[in-house]
């Protein structure tokens, strides 16, 4: 019986001395931990893609080839889809932490931060195509070639109009400066090849990736918006309407 107590002694005094040693969990231990999310698999079922994220700073995006057993990472990098059968991986890669946080300390207003870029990457080979500063980026959801980029607005001209200061021509000019589009890119990531449209504010790709529609505005009015369809597979553009807005 004495034996059995001296044993009980002996585990508790080890259990303790072991919680002792174990460091208590606090915010500065949160900081550490990182997040796995946003997994996807191609479909040819050979490359698997993850993301893993810190609680603040950079995080990766990882990308593993089933075949080869060969783990590939990719600095910054989210929100990844795999197309042409799984041959290319196309992922978003965000701007630096400190870089942001640097801005946000000057009180850097949000339309001069930096955006995204937009990286396609070979998942046998590894070669990449890259394209900076984007604003947004469409994928199809079936199995397509074809993917359409935004590009971020051109920054405005520092030149101050001085041949007309009426109040009415100054309205005119903010409303155009407002109404401004962007380069819209059409990009094939199997052939590499692209066709682009300018002063494009809105877009939307089919979901088998065969006609895209998006709106321009000429640079000139704020009165007219051109609505556009572009097929991909048959490179030829067809103007859908042209609408007149008051």
């Amino acid at each position: 019986m004495k034996k059995i107590i001296m044993l009980f002694v002996g585990l508790s005094l080890t259990f303790s001395a072991f919680s002792q040693q174990k460091k208590p969990l606090d915010h500065s231990v949160y900081d550490h931990w990182k997040d796995l999310k946003n997994a996807a698999i191609s479909d040819n079922g050979n490359f698997i893609s993850y993301e893993v994220n810190p609680q603040q700073g950079d995080g990766w995006l990882y990308l593993y080839n089933v075949k080869n057993d060969r783990l590939d990472s990719l600095p910054r990098g989210y929100k990844a889809s795999f197309v042409s059968n799984g041959n290319i991986l196309v992922y978003r890669i965000k701007p630096q932490f400190e870089k942001i946080r640097h801005l946000e300390r000057k009180k850097t207003k949000r339309n001069k931060f930096p955006t995204d870029s937009l990286s396609l990457c070979s998942t046998e080979f590894g070669v990449q195509v890259k394209f900076g500063q984007i604003q947004k980026v469409e994928i199809p959801e079936e199995t397509s070639n074809w993917i359409a980029i935004l590009m971020k607005k051109p920054g405005k001209s520092k030149k101050k109009e001085k041949d007309n200061p009426e109040k009415d021509q100054k309205k005119k000019n903010k409303k155009l400066k407002k109404a401004q589009g962007a380069k819209l890119i059409l990009y094939n990531a199997k052939s590499g090849d692209s066709v682009s449209f300018r002063h494009v504010t809105q877009f939307a790709l089919a979901k088998n990736g065969k006609a895209c529609v998006f709106v321009s505005i000429p640079r000139d009015t704020i009165n007219r918006a051109v609505v556009m369809t572009f097929l991909p597979v048959h490179n030829k553009q067809i103007p859908s309407s042209l609408l007149m807005v008051q």
